[in-house]
């Protein structure tokens, strides 16, 4: 403990030593400078201008020439007095329009003030930029003390708006108080980096020297203590060299305006005053406060504002900008500037996130409740908060708060729609998710399985069904059994006609007969092969008629073997009818049992009465044609299948 207090008394004693050198230095050049820090700490301390043969040249130029600058004025209404000078409203005749004119108070009437109204208006004429009000000329007044006529603006001061979050809104449309002073901060960070590239310096930048008019245009007015970077040859411009004294507002100052050391300071200088309006616009109050000169100057000297723990990204940029060292702060105004405009647009983008992120609570408080799920609604809460992240993202793409969020939206709702069996959904989604989390790819690899296996079943399926699909060839199926059929029914009168032996009499007859129906059969089965063979169906329908022709002519040549008379032979014929349609209605179409039963009765019949066997024959053949076109004849209004 006592080495911590050792190395405070350390640190310390230095800083006090800087702190009474530093009150000396101001002793030395106004005894009532000290006073006037404590008393008016927000009014503005001026440089005495230097008194030297080129400052009676520039009284010497107005003199001679401020005659031949006389507009025709008609003064109007006083708008406001400072320190040194008072503003009245006027009309320019020659021109027809209002315009403001600054000329000196009464009792100022020593050639030093009319030199620092004259440097104040030759320095904004240079300045000719759109936050900084226009000079229009210099003219000689009636007492002949100079005057400015400038650009009439209408408008109230920063410092009366800065925490007036009602009037703000009412005068200006803006619901967010801290955005919109920073806006205008900005557009005095702009008119300060426009100064300093024409090398002029403000240094008393502050909130009362801004104006802000109706339609929120902002001036950065008061330019009485600015000074060139550079010595004028002219003696004209006032130049920091020639500074005598300590300038600025204390409540608002550098570390290098105090003691009078106008050699130190530089475009640094104005960032660090600009710095400290940003402290005003987070604290209500500039950054140096005190009741004593000592407080006052000891706060300039350590620039250590606290800070009340809101606002941390605007506060890290306040400490910057208003850093001891001037190296340390932002480099320009503008760099000041484009910190700020950053700022807003993160400051923009989590508040887009933030909306988001209440959404998505609600989306996900729906998604797991199972028993009252909305769909249409679960999709519309997930656009939202898609839509808004993305707006987060696309206004800062560094918000880590809005890609979570984002992420954690998508993937839930891929999830969702994988236990939903949604794939195209979900593969779509989750192709949007920056690095998926391995475990929805899983599951989506593991769905992608299972769908292509039920593609792959139901598929088999569908070949299946098209392979037993009756409907494929059925008219050239029909047509060839019709003919074929009339031909066995007739085939026995036909014969008997021509004085031939009947088809199935006899081994040579018998086998002629069934070699050209087979022959028959090859030949369709080549010209019709597309129909023929275009499914399981028409093949089994087929190989089961070539079967038949076949078994027939085995029985023929097993009845040659056997010796066994025709009429035997014939009836083994309708047995074997009979046993390859029985075979047809259980395995094709269970429609044939009516032939079969009638094939059956036939069978029996001939064995009984084998001198109607070609009379049955005859009737069973008909009456198979007839089951047949029932079967397979189109029916009305149905489309006929056609083989593929």
């Amino acid at each position: 403990m006592p080495l911590e207090d050792d190395a405070d008394k350390t640190q310390a004693a230095p800083f006090a030593e800087r702190l009474q050198r530093t009150i000396s230095e101001l002793n030395q050049y106004d005894d009532t400078l000290s006073a006037t820090i404590a008393a008016q700490p927000h009014a503005t301390i001026e440089p005495q201008p230097a008194r030297s043969s080129q400052t009676r040249s520039a009284l010497s130029l107005f003199a001679t020439r401020g005659a031949q600058a006389r507009p025709m004025l008609q003064s109007e209404e006083e708008l406001g007095r400072g320190g040194m000078g008072i503003v009245h409203r006027a009309q320019e005749l020659l021109m027809g329009r209002t315009v403001a004119v600054k000329t000196l108070l009464p009792q100022m009437t020593d050639e030093l003030h009319a030199l620092k109204l004259l440097r104040e208006a030759w320095v904004t004429g240079v300045l000719e930029h759109p936050n900084i009000v226009p000079i229009y000329t210099i003219a000689k007044a009636e007492d002949g003390r100079p005057a400015i006529v400038m650009q009439h603006i209408e408008g109230q001061r920063w410092s009366l708006l800065m925490h007036d979050a009602q009037q703000v809104s009412q005068r200006f449309a803006a619901s967010d108080l801290l955005e919109w002073n920073l806006r205008v901060l900005m557009h005095v960070c702009n008119a300060a980096d426009y100064a300093h590239s024409r090398g002029i310096l403000h240094r008393d930048l502050k909130a009362d020297n801004v104006m802000i008019c109706a339609f929120g245009q902002v001036y950065l007015v008061d330019w009485g203590v600015a000074a060139f970077l550079d010595r004028d040859a002219s003696g004209r411009m006032p130049c920091l060299e020639a500074d005598e004294g300590m300038v600025g507002t204390p409540r608002y100052m550098a570390p290098e305006m105090l003691g009078g050391h106008s050699q130190q300071q530089g475009p640094h200088t104005d960032v660090y005053l600009l710095g400290a309006i940003l402290y005003e616009i987070l604290h209500g109050k500039p950054p140096h406060q005190g009741s004593t000169v000592l407080e006052i100057v000891s706060s300039i000297l350590t620039s250590q504002p606290r800070f009340s723990g809101q606002q941390p990204a605007l506060q890290k940029i306040c400490q910057r900008a208003m850093a001891v060292e001037p190296a340390e702060r932002y480099a320009s105004a503008e760099s000041l500037r484009r910190a700020l405009e950053e700022y807003l647009r993160q400051r923009g983008s989590l508040r887009l996130s933030a909306e988001a992120c209440q959404r998505l609570e609600v989306f996900v408080t729906e998604l797991s409740d199972a028993g009252a799920r909305d769909m249409s609604r679960l999709y519309r809460l997930f656009g939202e908060c898609r839509f808004g992240f993305r707006a987060a993202l696309d206004a800062w793409d560094g918000n880590q708060e809005a890609a979570r969020g984002l992420r954690d939206a998508q993937t839930r709702l891929v999830d969702f729609q994988l236990e939903q069996g949604d794939l195209q959904s979900a593969e779509t989604l989750l192709s949007e998710v920056c690095e998926p989390p391995a475990e929805l790819l899983t599951k989506l690899e593991g769905l992608k399985r299972a769908r292509r296996a039920e593609q792959e079943r139901l598929a088999a399926l569908r070949r299946v069904a098209e392979e037993h699909n009756p409907e494929v060839g059925r008219g050239t199926r029909l047509i060839f059994v019709m003919v074929m059929g009339l031909v066995w029914a007739a085939s026995p009168y036909v014969s008997k006609l021509l004085g031939l032996q009947p088809p199935l009499e006899g081994f040579r007859n018998a086998l002629q007969f069934d070699g050209a129906f087979l022959l028959i059969l090859v030949v369709l089965g080549i010209v019709r092969r597309r129909q023929v063979f275009a499914t399981a169906f028409n093949r089994s329908c087929y190989q089961t008629l070539v079967f038949l022709i076949v078994c027939q002519a085995l029985v023929v040549v097993a009845g040659e073997l056997l010796q066994l008379p025709p009429p035997q032979t014939t009836g083994l014929h309708f047995f074997l009818w009979t046993v390859i349609l029985g075979m047809v209605s259980i395995f094709i179409s269970a429609r044939l049992w009516p032939s079969t039963l009638f094939y059956l009765a036939a069978f029996f019949w001939v064995v009984v009465q084998s001198e109607h066997r070609f009379l049955a024959m005859s009737l069973v053949n008909l009456f198979l044609m007839f089951n047949i076109f029932l079967i397979w004849s189109p029916a009305r209004g149905k489309p006929r299948a056609t083989a593929r």
